[in-house]
């Protein structure tokens, strides 16, 4: 099964060059795009505006009702340039000793373009795989993951997958779970009071401090079999108003990676009982808000989606079995609670390069991923 090099490049060039950075999530040209190169071979697209500019989007061959799907979900959303004098290539998009450079190229520009060149590959074996061949495109994963939220809540497209396959940059390594994402402000309530009277207030800011200490100290030690250990980042303090006012309020946001052992609702308890020990001792009343959270998902490496792929990877990336990744993806809002979905993170696009300037993928490897992953979807289905 061979791709197109010359198709791949000529999809790298409209998708980079199609504006959609994150803020504010604009993703009509990437659609535009998108539904241009679906009309050019024979595709079809079903597209939904949840919210102004904003879009998600079903491609399929032919879709048969009676079997189930085989989803390739990918976001259209990239973050911004920043500044462009720190970039080399321009940012719109270029091509440089095999490599294509831009906003987005390897996050996830690239996963769109092996999406939809392994679905060409593929056109014409349709009929003969037991699971339909389905592209869900989304956006706003960079903030939030409102796309896939919504095709998960309002759409049917995810009620009939057996597989998911989500291709981010993993430089053609298999993952086969992501952890979950707990992020939560801890709120300390102080009493004000003049700086040259500490005594008569209650210093909000070194409440804080005490209980993100004794979090940070008391850290969960509850191991994963696949996703390993729990992960906390304190990346946000806000408080104070002046150097001659005891502070009578603090904030502080923190990013917790949760596991299937040590879950979101495990995170939630955690921080609720520090903060509750330090409120009795500082009187000072402490809140938790939970900002944002999405479960930890993972597969069965020895499931035949990971096994397979991982089998057809190996001797590129000398992997033994599939990994797993730190960061989310939109399969944690696509799955949900779904224990059946086979799952697997795989793509092209280099990691060390996503969000920075001079962002790449190696064009080659967008061909390779393509390659791979229509033979072994091919094997997959037709078992």
């Amino acid at each position: 099964m061979k791709a197109s090099p010359e198709r791949i490049k000529r999809f790298m060039e409209l998708l980079v060059y199609a504006n959609s950075e994150n803020p504010p999530g604009h993703t009509t040209e990437v659609l535009k795009a998108v539904t241009r190169v679906c009309n050019e071979n024979g595709l079809n697209l079903e597209a939904l505006e949840y919210t102004k500019d904003k879009w998600v989007a079903r491609i399929t061959i032919e879709h048969d009702s009676s079997k189930p799907d085989f989803i390739i979900a990918a976001h259209m959303d990239v973050v911004p340039i920043g500044s462009k004098a720190k970039w080399e290539y321009n940012p719109l998009g270029e091509e440089q000793n095999g490599y294509y450079y831009g906003r987005g190229a390897s996050d996830m520009k690239s996963g769109i373009a092996t999406a939809l060149e392994t679905m060409i590959i593929l056109k014409h074996k349709q009929s003969e795989l037991s699971a339909n061949l389905v592209i869900l495109l989304t956006s706003d994963e960079e903030t939030g993951m409102a796309g896939a939220r919504y095709i998960q809540e309002k759409t049917n497209w995810m009620k009939k997958c057996k597989y998911l396959l989500i291709p981010e940059p993993t430089d053609l390594k298999v993952a086969c779970g992501e952890k979950g994402v707990f992020w939560a402000t801890m709120i300390v309530h102080g009493q004000a009071a003049h700086g040259s009277q500490p005594e008569r207030g209650k210093n909000a800011i070194l409440a804080a401090m005490k209980a993100t200490m004794k979090i940070m100290e008391n850290k969960p030690q509850e191991k994963d079999p696949i996703l390993g250990d729990v992960t906390i980042n304190v990346g946000m303090i806000q408080g104070g108003k002046s150097p001659n006012v005891v502070p009578d309020m603090c904030s502080v946001n923190f990013d917790i990676r949760t596991t299937q052992v040590f879950t979101n609702e495990h995170a939630l308890k955690f921080l609720q009982d520090i903060v509750k020990g330090v409120s009795e001792e500082t009187k000072c009343p402490i809140e938790i808000k939970v900002v944002q959270q999405l479960p930890a998902v993972s597969s069965n490496p020895m499931d035949p989606l990971p096994k397979l792929l991982n089998e057809k990877t190996q001797p590129l990336t000398g992997m033994a079995e599939p990994t797993t990744v730190t960061y989310g993806t939109d399969a944690a809002a696509l799955i949900g609670d779904r224990s059946d979905v086979q799952f697997v993170i795989f793509g092209p696009g280099e990691t060390m390069t996503m969000h920075q300037p001079n962002e790449k993928t190696r064009l080659k490897d967008i061909q390779i991923a393509s390659e791979i992953l229509a033979e072994t979807i091919q094997k997959v289905l037709m078992n």
